[in-house]
């Protein structure tokens, strides 16, 4: 029984499954020879029944499990997408309050830094949980075209923020996040950073164009990136809708 008992608790099931259900047998075979001297029948069936079932059952949960992997990977991916949305509607909602407090002005450099100082944005917020980016980095560009523009006159549908890759480098990184312009801001405040103390350098503040999008979500069944509007609205953008952003108010006038 007891053997029986672990191979639905243990990783060496295939290894005890027989010897237990061979040891019940000879259990049943030597109390039902005893007369009623021996007692444990249903001991016995249980060391016999249970690593039956199991040697039945196992390989049917696999097979099941192989074939629900890859949906549960696919959610864990698509919620993981949503969440970087949200990252940066909130971003995207940040730099209207940091406007709307500087002239209606966009910034043209340190657009991270500013809204941690100003806007109260957390330096998570930056990070897009389904890419390689640690806090004090950023998963997110600028669209370098507006920078310095008033954001109440660039038309709505004129790219404001968008999911980059900018800034990862090859080999580890090595750039002290003590070195960051908001950390000295957020110290004096009471924030801590995890994950490190070292980032890449340039992996914040960035500042970019069309050349510049990261296809992060290619897992999703529907390659594409999270763009945020100048109208404040954040959208999945499938690749095969890549060419309509409009990165240019000039352009558009």
């Amino acid at each position: 029984m007891i053997m029986g008992l672990l191979t639905a608790t243990c990783i060496f099931w295939p290894i005890l499954a027989l010897p237990a259900i061979i040891c019940g047998i000879i259990a049943l075979v030597k109390i039902s020879g005893s007369k009623g001297l021996l007692k444990g029948t249903g001991l016995a069936v249980t060391g016999i029944a249970v690593p039956a079932i199991m040697v039945i059952m196992l390989p049917v949960l696999s097979m099941l499990l192989a074939i629900l992997m890859p949906a549960l990977s696919n959610v864990r991916h698509v919620a993981q997408r949503v969440i970087c949305g949200t990252n940066l509607k909130g971003i995207s909602t940040a730099m209207m309050v940091y406007a709307n407090d500087n002239d209606d002005r966009l910034p043209t450099e340190n657009w991270c830094d500013l809204l941690i100082e100003q806007a109260d944005v957390s330096p998570k917020s930056f990070v897009c949980p389904d890419s390689e980016m640690i806090e004090g980095e950023s998963s997110y560009a600028m669209n370098k075209n507006i920078a310095g523009m008033k954001l109440g006159e660039l038309p709505a549908n004129t790219v404001l923020f968008f999911e980059t890759n900018m800034g990862m480098e090859e080999g580890q990184r090595d750039f002290p996040i003590t070195n960051r312009r908001h950390y000295k801001f957020l110290k004096e405040s009471g924030y801590n950073y995890q994950g490190g103390p070292m980032v890449y350098k340039d992996c914040f503040n960035q500042m970019g164009g069309p050349e510049d999008l990261y296809l992060r979500h290619k897992s999703t069944g529907h390659s594409g990136c999270n763009i945020a509007f100048a109208d404040g609205h954040t959208e999945f953008i499938t690749e095969d809708r890549l060419g309509t952003l409009e990165w240019n108010p000039d352009r558009q006038k």
